[in-house]
């Protein structure tokens, strides 16, 4: 079992990953002076966070990379929504990895992601995004959407290769 100090620790560490990955490394595709997608690895160490520490720690992972990553290098005005969408990127897969402790094949962490995804990309994102626009939900989807057919695959590729090689390195770790 691991220990809370070791934790608390890797929690830090997928923090600042998520905040390097979704600040600096991110990027926006632009069609007619519009981002119709933004690609972006930062919600990887959150579910790595929680799949590997627990819902718990993977939830505040979520909130602090947001928060921390706000006051690091904002992309608009705050909005609280968007700390929800980063709670539950750790804490959705950190819930249903659970039930698999060992066994987490190809298609169980897709189905994990893609729930994930599916919850705070497709659905909260276009409503949070409509919130602070002021333009209809239905605008946001259709690219919300598209995104996550792309980007679902590489996050669970992206995962499925740091569990395998992170048990080797910490064998501690569920």
């Amino acid at each position: 079992m691991i220990s809370k100090i070791s934790k608390v620790s890797l929690a830090g560490l997928f923090v600042a990953i998520s905040i390097i990955l979704s600040r600096f490394f991110a990027g926006d595709m632009i069609i007619g002076g519009l981002s119709v997608l933004r690609i972006s690895f930062g919600p990887v160490p959150i579910y790595i966070s929680g799949i590997l520490l627990g819902p718990i720690y993977g939830a505040i992972t979520g909130i602090l990379a947001d928060t921390l990553g706000y006051l690091v290098k904002p992309l608009g005005p705050y909005f609280p929504g968007f700390a929800l969408n980063g709670a539950l990127s750790g804490l959705i897969p950190g819930l249903l990895a659970s039930y698999y402790n060992e066994n987490k094949s190809w298609l169980r962490l897709f189905l994990i992601i893609a729930i994930a995804e599916a919850i705070t990309s497709i659905m909260l994102t276009p409503l949070w995004l409509s919130m602070i626009t002021g333009k209809a939900f239905i605008a946001f989807l259709p690219s919300n959407l598209l995104s996550r057919v792309f980007l679902v695959p590489i996050h669970v590729t992206l995962v499925k290769m740091i569990l395998k090689y992170s048990r080797r390195a910490m064998p501690s770790l569920r």
